[in-house]
Formats: structure tokens, C-alpha cells, sequence
């Protein structure tokens, strides 16, 4: 049983008839000034399978889709374990642990890589994932997976342009920031919307230590020493 907040009841009946940008937006603006709390989700044992009260980067993003996706709130958390978990089958391994590995691939029932039809001419960030040693670090025994190292590819967005390729009719989309480290590709992420003629960046902030919206090139000039750019997502209407 969810134990939904009686405002975010009230904001399901509201939006129940707007498209799925307003959905978003709005399921988004509920959050703000939400705390920031580090993987706080997990597979409901020793941590919760969802959260209305604290986030990070991804399970913020992860349940305002889930909001925003289901008809009504009894749907919610079997689309939340859909976007966490591949073939919606909860636990540890079947985890979406790696943005470019598994949650791009096994969510492309409902997100679709905008980044090259945006910019034609991006780059490509070409990296080598090591799940072996990502589980092996978590102390998971993984014997019996297939965990062979997987080279991934991510177009993106140089940082040095900004949000200059992006229309605000486009809006809103997924960013996702890739980093400079080896090893990992995507190191944060949130949602790119239109506000007063610029694009605003509403993420769950470590710095911060809270949700908030922050102008999209102030975010980036504030990590230009370890992002490289962006690609942006683009959430399929009609996704369920």
C-alpha cells in the first residue's frame, strides 16, 4: 500500500487531464526544497523501494516519471520498479545501476536520446563499464552473471555551448551531465524546463543539499572542472 501525502493526491486529480509536459512540470515543482539523500531507495528490505521524502539525482527523476506516467496512483509503483529495474523484476542486479548500460537501454519504452537530432554534430563519449567491479565494491557476490566489461556510448552536448541547441519547445527534457572521470559516463542528472525565457536546470542538489531549479548555465559553469557536456532525453508521450 502507497502512503500517498493528501497533496499529492490533490495534484494527481489536477493534472489528471494535462499532457505529460505539464505533468512533469508540476510533479516536479512539488518536490522543490525536498532533502537530498544519497541512494535512498533500494529493494524495500533494507531500504525502501520508494520515497516521497527525500532524493537523489536519479530517484528524483525516477519517481516524477512515475508520477507523471501513471493514470492514477495505484499505477505508480509498478511504473516506478519499471524504470528502476530491468523487465520490471525487483532486486539488486536486475537494478538500472548504470545510466548508460541499463537505464537508457531498458527504459526506451518510454525515454528516446534527443542529443543528436538537437546538435548533429556531437561528440561521442566512448567509456568502458566494469559492473564486476562496481558489485564487487558494494560486496555483492555476483557469481554465475555474465559481468563481462561493456563499452558504452553517449553523444553529448560540449558544456563550452550551453543550452544554445536546445528549443524551448523542446521542453522539457532529461539532462544528463557526463563526467570526466574513466569509468563512469553520466554523474548527475535533472530536468531542463522553460522559465522567463531561459532554461532552468531542477535537480536533487548534493551541494545544496535539497530539490531546486538553477539556471541551466550557472549549473554548468559551476562544474565546468568535471562535466563535459550533456545529452538530453526527451520522455515518449503515451508511455506506460
Amino acid at each position: 500500500m502507497i502512503d500517498f501525502p493528501k497533496k499529492l493526491i490533490a495534484l494527481f486529480i489536477s493534472l489528471s487531464e494535462k499532457p505529460l509536459s505539464k505533468r512533469i512540470e508540476e510533479f516536479s515543482n512539488f518536490f522543490l526544497d525536498y532533502p537530498y539523500r544519497l541512494s535512498p531507495l533500494g529493494e524495500g528490505s533494507e531500504l525502501p523501494r520508494y520515497s516521497f521524502d527525500y532524493f537523489d539525482c536519479m530517484t528524483f527523476v525516477e519517481t516524477v516519471l512515475a508520477l507523471a506516467l501513471a493514470p492514477s496512483p495505484k499505477e505508480f509503483l509498478c511504473l516506478l520498479d519499471k524504470l528502476r529495474y530491468k523487465n520490471a523484476e525487483v532486486g539488486f542486479f536486475s537494478r538500472n545501476h548504470f545510466v548508460t548500460a541499463d537505464w537508457l537501454v531498458n527504459n526506451r519504452w518510454c525515454l528516446e536520446n534527443k542529443t543528436i537530432e538537437l546538435y548533429p554534430e556531437a561528440p561521442v563519449c566512448s567509456r568502458t563499464i566494469d559492473k564486476a567491479r562496481f558489485f564487487s565494491e558494494k560486496e555483492r557476490a555476483f557469481e554465475g552473471l555474465d559481468l563481462k566489461p561493456l563499452k558504452v556510448d553517449l553523444p553529448y552536448i560540449p558544456v563550452q555551448l550551453g543550452p544554445a541547441p536546445i528549443p524551448a519547445a523542446k521542453l522539457p527534457l532529461i539532462a544528463l551531465f557526463v563526467g570526466k572521470k574513466p569509468g563512469l559516463v553520466v554523474t548527475h542528472m535533472g530536468f531542463l524546463l522553460a522559465a522567463n525565457s531561459s532554461v532552468i536546470l531542477r535537480h536533487a542538489s548534493s551541494r545544496t543539499g535539497k530539490i531546486v531549479d538553477q539556471k541551466f548555465e550557472e549549473y554548468m559553469i559551476s562544474r565546468n572542472d568535471r562535466i563535459i557536456g550533456y545529452s538530453v532525453i526527451q520522455v515518449k508521450t503515451g508511455s506506460t
